[in-house]
């Protein structure tokens, strides 16, 4: 009888493991979001983990959103070239190389940051070419846990860029 509530308690001490286990997994699932925003003299992209733990980035890649073969440009899908541009202070500020990047539970790196005066046609020129050039394409960030066992994946399509266009006369 001994025996008997021995192995029983065993079997118990496993399964009770196993379930703690999952749930200890399950408490820190990351959880990726990729938030434009897109002001007047202001763009940016980020990549935000909004889940419980922490987050490695595997891949951020782009396509265009059309494609029905989803052909890979990278990221970013084009160049940024300065001579496109009017001035330095106006281009983008492109990031790069994410491979196995961590995120924090609330925290999030920038993929793509502009700034520029809205009282300055050439700026306000230089951010309708940045959203002209990737109103196109859509974002896929693919991310795992802690663990690297999970393979998780975030898509934007980034067609709002093309739409929300400040425009201002000037004389």
């Amino acid at each position: 009888m001994e025996c008997i509530g021995s192995i029983f308690s065993i079997i118990l001490t496993i399964i009770t493991l196993w379930i703690q286990r999952n749930h200890d997994r399950l408490s820190v699932k990351p959880l990726a979001n990729i938030h434009l925003n897109n002001f007047p003299g202001e763009i940016t992209i980020l990549i935000h983990n909004d889940g419980l733990g922490p987050m490695i980035i595997k891949l951020v890649d782009t396509y265009r959103t059309k494609d029905t073969n989803k052909i890979s440009y990278g990221w970013p899908p084009k160049p940024i070239d300065r001579e496109n541009y009017h001035n330095l202070i106006s281009m983008p500020v492109v990031m790069g190389h994410f491979d196995e990047t961590p995120i924090l539970n609330g925290k999030s790196i920038p993929l793509l940051t502009q700034k520029f005066d809205i009282n300055d046609s050439n700026q306000v020129k230089d951010g309708n070419k940045t959203r002209e050039s990737l109103k196109d394409f859509t974002i896929k960030v693919k991310y795992t846990s802690i663990y690297e066992n999970e393979q998780f994946e975030t898509i934007l399509k980034l067609d709002n860029l093309g739409e929300i266009t400040y425009q201002q006369n000037f004389d």
